[in-house]
């Protein structure tokens, strides 16, 4: 297997942006793949490589705690506490060809302030968005914003005979609702050794106290 990099011009190109391309080019027995949401400026930034594509936040996620989905709007974000892990979908929706297998990796820069998503993959002739988990493994608080860059994809060629993925996409299911008292869930999960410690300090207090109001009456 060799890297295939992302080229959207010229003789040579690797993806399209539309599915009449993607059919005119051999649709899933061609060697383009359909992405469909393309971040343009992404593709023709000269100053990065194009052997690899981060994809980004898109229209959901669900937090790995609730039953539910969240919709994303414009200007909304992603709380992720300490130890939090959320599934999130890609703004980009793809079709692979049966030479063509994806795998979504971390992102660097991501990872310096804790957040690592699973190792995924997309196999040949998957059509649809991409679900991928993110988890904070950090100790403080990180916030993503909806169409930020959070995942990276490369993609590889493939020799032989590859069976397609036959399969529908995947989605996130749940009915769009949030658990009214789930913020409330995350402060005490955030700060549970600090309750931990008032507690104790306040069991010990009462301890004191209780023992002290006995020995009062001892005396009497």
């Amino acid at each position: 297997m060799s890297v295939i990099p992302f080229v959207l011009n010229g003789d040579d190109r690797t993806i399209v942006e539309n599915r009449q391309e993607y059919s005119d080019e051999g649709g899933l027995d061609g060697t383009v793949i359909f992405i469909q949401n393309l971040d343009i400026a992404q593709i023709c930034d000269t100053q990065s490589s194009n052997a690899s594509y981060d994809l980004r936040i898109g229209d959901e996620y669900r937090d790995h705690r609730e039953r539910g989905k969240t919709d994303l709007r414009e200007d909304d974000q992603i709380s992720l506490q300490p130890g939090a892990a959320v599934i999130i979908e890609t703004a980009e929706s793809v079709q692979f060809p049966k030479t063509r297998f994806g795998h979504i990796v971390p992102k660097v820069s991501l990872l310096q302030d804790g957040l690592s998503n699973t190792s995924s993959k997309v196999d040949p002739g998957y059509e649809g968005r991409l679900l991928i988990t993110v988890f904070n493994l950090g100790k403080r608080t990180v916030t993503l914003k909806k169409g930020q860059k959070f995942c990276t994809l490369y993609v590889l060629g493939i020799e032989g005979k590859a069976v397609p993925y036959s399969k529908s996409g995947q989605r996130i299911f749940g009915s769009p609702k949030k658990d009214p008292f789930s913020k409330a869930k995350d402060f005490i999960e955030v700060n549970q050794t600090y309750f931990t410690i008032v507690l104790t300090i306040f069991t010990i207090i009462l301890t004191i106290a209780t023992t002290f109001q006995v020995l009062q009456a001892a005396q009497k």
